[in-house]
């Protein structure tokens, strides 16, 4: 994690390996400004909104949260993995079926 010092919002530099998310609300959320994260080889499906979502500027949960950005997602070979990128900058890589914004605005 960077020091104290650092003046960007949100979680930044974590890798995140791993990690299961099934039949949940949404499976992973980076939100609140998170940045510079990896999100490699994880498994999440049949969550009710999505599996994976970049949050982009929010006030969902009452108060302001900053868009996510420059973070990276390494998708494994998992099919049907649903990912919704709102934030800014962020890399989509591997299998899953990215969220058409059009059709689904950021809320």
């Amino acid at each position: 994690m960077d020091s104290l010092g650092d003046k960007a919002p949100g979680r930044k530099k974590h890798k995140i390996l791993p990690r299961v998310f099934l039949h949940t609300c949404w499976g992973f959320q980076v939100i609140d400004g998170a940045n510079r994260n990896v999100l490699q080889n994880n498994a999440a499906a049949n969550n009710s909104v999505y599996d994976v979502e970049f949050a982009g500027d929010s006030t969902r949960y009452g108060f302001f949260t900053p868009a996510s950005f420059n973070n990276v997602f390494k998708g494994a070979s998992q099919k049907g993995l649903v990912v919704k990128d709102c934030g800014n900058n962020n890399t989509i890589k591997g299998k899953g079926t990215l969220v058409d914004q059009t059709a689904d605005p950021w809320f």
